[in-house]
Formats: structure tokens, sequence, C-alpha cells
């Protein structure tokens, strides 16, 4: 499939698959890149983005998992990943909010779970992110995946494209 208006999909038949998904961006990943990751709980947020860390050289000895209780994971690879879910935070502290600001341009890659959390504070998200959405389309085989990745900028254009050439040779 080619990238329309800035947005490609894949497909995923099971959770490997999305992992090997996640491992193709996080090898091609460069320093400030922020990714949003949005789908319905059970979607594959977070084995997308375990994917992520270990293709950005997080070793697999590494317990990669969702940080449901805690605001932010952090894992040292090529470089360095804030891993956030904000499932369930309601609101969000002016130190919480400063402190994700800071992931933003700290030379790694910053992953949120659960972006949508982030639309009542205004200018919450940088101006440019890989927005990925896993959508589970199939209800025969509970394990298929739709997965959309939309670039707002540049830089994030760049990256898509190389994961798009990737992907499908």
């Amino acid at each position: 499939m080619a990238i329309t208006q800035g947005k490609w999909a894949i497909h995923s038949t099971s959770p490997e698959q999305t992992l090997t998904i996640g491992q193709a961006i996080g090898a091609l990943t460069e320093p400030n890149t922020v990714i949003t990751l949005s789908g319905n709980l059970g979607a594959g947020k977070t084995w997308l983005a375990k994917g992520i860390a270990f293709g950005l050289g997080v070793p697999d000895y590494e317990y990669v998992n969702s940080p449901a209780y805690d605001l932010v994971h952090e894992y040292a690879g090529r470089l360095k990943i804030f891993h956030l879910d904000l499932y369930r935070l309601d609101t969000l502290s002016t130190d919480d909010w400063l402190m994700i600001q800071e992931f933003y341009g700290a030379g790694g890659v910053c992953l949120i779970e659960w972006p949508s959390r982030l639309e009542k504070y205004p200018d919450s998200l940088p101006a440019g992110s890989l927005a990925i959405t896993i959508e589970t389309p199939d209800t025969v085989n509970e394990n298929s995946r739709q997965i959309t990745i939309a670039a707002s900028d540049e830089h994030h254009q760049h990256l898509l494209e190389r994961l798009a050439q990737t992907l499908t040779a």
C-alpha cells in the first residue's frame, strides 16, 4: 500500500508480526521522535511499543511492558526510550506535564500510549509526531490488526517513507 496524505497502513495477523513491525520502526527511528499509540484495550499498543524498544537495541531480556501504574518507564537502547501510558490518568499535574514536555526534546524516543488523554491540555503534544492507530477489524481472527501510521511533519514523514520501503521490500 502506498503512502497517501501522510498515512500508510499495514496488516498484522499475530502479536509476533506486530512485534516485528515495531522492531522495524525502532530500527529506523532517529533522536527526538515522538510516537503516539492509539487503539482499544488489548489492541496491541504495548506489543508494538515492545517491538520498537527491541528495534532500538533494548536487550530482549529487558522486561518491556506498559507503565500502566507508573507514568513512564525508561529504557536504554541505541537511543533512550521514554514509554508513557496515560490510560489511568484523569488529570496531569503541572510537574507531570512539564516532565512529559522534557521527554520530547531529550534526544531519545517518546512512546505515548493513550495520547487522547492529553487532548484537554493545549500544546501537550509536539507539533511533529508519528501517530499510530491499531484497530481490530477482523472478528474471525482475533489476532488480526490494521496498523495505520500517520506522519505530521517532515521528520516523521521521512521515517514513514523508510518504514514503508523496509516493510514492503
